[in-house]
């Protein structure tokens, strides 16, 4: 979670909200919307059973981006949000946590993909898919399927 922290994608969201207010695209389509949750404490277990247990709502940058856009009046709503990539793992913060592999906590990753339409901008049953193939990669000798539309 200290790289998230540094990417610190409250300030960045202003100048991606700028860009798109001076634009003012109809539809604006987003892939990797980042929603980062936690747990306060680490357990494996639970991830392996595919039960998450990160709910505390850390980064939501879907909302981040919104309230920006918005911030004077609505502007833009998201008129699709899938979800598609879901991951939780035990992190550590502090470099000395005592629980699993010495984490201090849970984080859970989401990835979404994202349409937002301007205000006035009428849709109709507008829709997204994710591709059949999969990728797979390894963390820690597990293999993880991520899927992506």
């Amino acid at each position: 979670m200290n790289q998230v922290d540094a990417t610190d994608f409250p300030t960045r969201s202003t100048a991606l909200a700028n860009e798109i207010r001076s634009q003012k695209p109809d539809l604006v389509g987003l892939q990797e919307v980042a929603l980062w949750r936690t747990a306060p404490d680490p357990d494996l277990g639970p991830q392996l059973s595919g039960i998450p247990v990160a709910t505390d709502v850390e980064y939501d940058f879907l909302q981040l981006l919104l309230d920006k856009l918005n911030a004077n009046g609505q502007l833009y709503k998201a008129v699709v949000v899938k979800p598609e990539f879901d991951f939780e793992a035990p992190v550590n913060d502090d470099g000395n946590g005592s629980g699993f592999a010495g984490a201090d906590r849970n984080a859970r990753l989401t990835m979404r993909d994202v349409i937002l339409a301007r205000k006035g901008v009428k849709t109709s049953k507008p829709k997204s898919g994710t591709y059949n193939n999969l990728l797979q990669v390894s963390v820690s000798g597990f293999p993880i399927d991520v899927t992506r539309g």
